[in-house]
């Protein structure tokens, strides 16, 4: 890739994004494993059940979010990262 196209490549990126990040919460004596999706930047949080039907937190976390509405960007699965569009929804617990 050229200067060039890594400056458009760059420029083109939308600057309104919001990071959730997501976090595993394993099973307790009275609680099976969970989901932890935190907004920092609104200081929200929402823990949601580990639905096994995906293979890691990441998916399940990404599956919750496009079921209720939200547009994901991106995922990182090293940082635990969900990219979303929007501005106007919240998190609710």
């Amino acid at each position: 890739m050229t200067q060039q196209e890594l400056y458009k490549a760059v420029k083109s990126f939308n600057r309104n994004t919001r990071m959730i990040h997501v976090k595993y919460l394993g099973p307790t004596n009275t609680k099976g494993s969970r989901i932890k999706l935190t907004d920092k930047w609104f200081g929200q949080s929402k823990t949601i059940s580990y639905d096994y039907r995906f293979s890691s937190s990441m998916e399940g976390a990404t599956s919750f979010l496009i079921k209720n509405g939200w547009t994901v960007l991106g995922r990182n699965g090293e940082d635990m990262i969900i990219l979303v569009k929007e501005w106007n929804k919240r998190l609710k617990e």
